[in-house]
């Protein structure tokens, strides 16, 4: 294909770079401020609106378009701007390797027709939209990261009726570079877009089906949990059957908790459940949290302490979600903390925040592993090895816990910090508006 357009009379291949061609101190200058203009947008077509406009006021040409070739190489996409058309041109045409565009970008290097109504090339393929009086024509491949041809640039007819010359195609070739990076960087960004909302509507849907299957193993629950009642009423049981049947309702109130959870954060995370807020007695409240947990630390003979200022006694918030929140991370620091070892629970203001915090001194967390600890079923660790028991060192739960926390601070207006050091163990910070 190369060889055929050289030969042409009156067509040039043009494979010189910078290097030999000079650039006036204004194609310069123009080139210098070109990237500010196109990256005042992401948006595709903008840009290249931006770009059309602003070269064919530097070269005062009749017509410049730009053409984009799809990812299946079929199609053309093609923007054009013309000095007798005030309407901008946005459409597309078939791929033909054949046409002047095809051949740049086939071959990626620039041509110039000087003369074209004398030359042989295939100009009868070019949209029937774009002006067809032509005199003189450029035309340079759009590089992409990679070395990537994406399309091609293209100025139709200089305004004083003189032809382009290599000078003109070696200022084009680098405004075209320019103008493919800043597409490629409007492609990226659409394509971190969809990657986002794509995965915005898998967690949206996943927590949909949580919620779904917690509704659904309630009902074979409750009939286990009913049916236990009912034997355990009768007459004549023996101590070992009624041992039995506290243990199975034991489990079945936990496979509830469990449930109630998974439903508390798939709700917390749709918006479905409304923080009702009022002004609130923190330390009444954190003594509900102590009166939960003090039976626990006295038989793992671990200290559980509170370290309240009192001009942290009041804020505005939902009262139950907060000790939800505080009880999750209680728990999590009894299960990372050993036998004897000690949690604190804090309160303090500062300029208008409340920062509670859960600190132990417990195992603490790997450093890659905190990005990462907030989101839903996550667990730290190796889950196959862990010990039984709702808060006993060691013990795993669904990773729920802590994406409950997160949920219930960023819906108070707030944000969650943790701090760790492995065998020194963690701080956890809610920092909350008082107001």
């Amino acid at each position: 294909m190369s060889s055929s357009v050289s030969s042409m009379a009156n067509t040039q291949t043009i494979r010189r770079g910078l290097s030999s061609t000079s650039l006036s101190r204004d194609q310069l200058v123009f080139l210098a401020k070109l990237p500010s203009f196109l990256n005042s947008s992401l948006d595709t077509t903008r840009i290249i609106h931006i770009a059309l406009e602003h070269i064919m006021s530097m070269l005062k040409v009749h017509t410049a378009a730009v053409y984009l070739l799809d990812r299946e190489k079929e199609k053309l996409r093609y923007w054009t701007l013309s000095e007798h058309e005030t309407r901008r041109i946005d459409a597309e045409i078939p791929f033909d390797e054949n046409s002047m565009v095809g051949s740049v970008i086939g071959n990626r290097f620039p041509l110039i027709v000087k003369d074209a109504a004398s030359s042989t090339f295939a100009l009868s393929t070019r949209p029937e939209t774009v002006e067809r009086d032509i005199e003189s024509i450029i035309c340079t491949p759009l590089m992409g990261r990679g070395g990537d041809c994406i399309g091609a640039v293209e100025m139709v007819n200089r305004q004083d009726g003189s032809s382009f010359d290599s000078d003109h195609v070696a200022f084009v070739e680098q405004f075209g570079h320019q103008v493919a990076l800043a597409l490629d960087n409007a492609r990226l960004f659409a394509e971190a877009q969809e990657r986002t909302e794509m995965l915005e509507r898998l967690d949206r849907r996943k927590s949909e089906m949580i919620s779904i299957i917690a509704h659904e193993f309630l009902t074979p629950i409750t009939l286990i949990q009913g049916s236990a009642e009912l034997v355990a009423m009768k007459q004549g049981q023996s101590g070992e059957n009624l041992e039995i049947l506290g243990m199975l309702q034991s489990g079945v109130e936990r496979l509830k908790k469990l449930i109630k959870q998974v439903k508390s954060v798939a709700m917390l995370q749709d918006g479905s459940i409304a923080v009702n807020r009022s002004l609130i007695d923190l330390h009444q409240e954190l003594q509900v949290v102590e009166a939960i947990f003090r039976p626990t630390a006295a038989e793992r003979q671990m200290t559980l302490a509170f370290e309240l200022e009192e001009s942290a006694r009041q804020i505005e918030a939902d009262a139950d979600l907060l000790v939800l929140a505080l009880q999750n991370l209680v728990s999590n620091a009894f299960r990372s903390t050993p036998d004897g070892g000690k949690i604190t629970v804090g309160a303090r203001s500062e300029n208008g925040v409340i920062e509670l915090s859960v600190a132990d001194t417990g195992i603490g967390i790997e450093a890659s592993e905190l990005p990462f600890i907030f989101e839903k079923f996550y667990e730290i660790g190796e889950v196959d090895h862990h010990s039984s028991g709702e808060h006993n060192f060691g013990a795993k739960g669904l990773g729920l816990g802590l994406a409950a926390v997160r949920h219930i601070v960023e819906a108070h207006g707030g944000r969650i910090q943790v701090q760790s050091e492995l065998d020194q163990g963690s701080v956890f910070s809610l920092q909350l508006p008082a107001e």
